[in-house]
């Protein structure tokens, strides 16, 4: 991953999670709901990068950008995330074990 950033000029995020939620898309028939993940920047001035990915055919992980992936800035430590993805781009994909990934940074 450190390849990725240093070919698109990009430092290092200040923070980089990976999370999965439960329900997992397409699992829970109900809404999405909004799921909060702390990251301690005592910001709110940030810079966002979200994938939401999984585990193809291989056992590889690949991450695609995903619109239906919501991030909203709750408080200075907290972001929350909403996915509302259903059996939609990770069937397209073939990916299993769904989870996101957040790059931070403060701007």
């Amino acid at each position: 991953m450190a390849e990725a950033h240093a070919t698109s000029g990009m430092p290092p995020p200040d923070y980089e999670v990976v999370e999965s939620f439960e329900p997992l898309p397409g699992e829970d028939p109900e809404p999405a709901v909004w799921r909060e993940v702390r990251h301690g920047l005592d910001s709110m001035n940030l810079l966002v990068d979200q994938k939401l990915g999984g585990e193809n055919e291989r056992g590889e992980e690949e991450w695609i950008a995903n619109e239906v992936l919501m991030v909203r800035l709750s408080d200075p430590n907290t972001i929350r995330v909403r996915w509302d993805v259903g059996e939609g781009p990770l069937g397209r994909f073939g990916l299993s074990n769904p989870r996101v990934r957040l790059s931070i940074w403060r701007w």
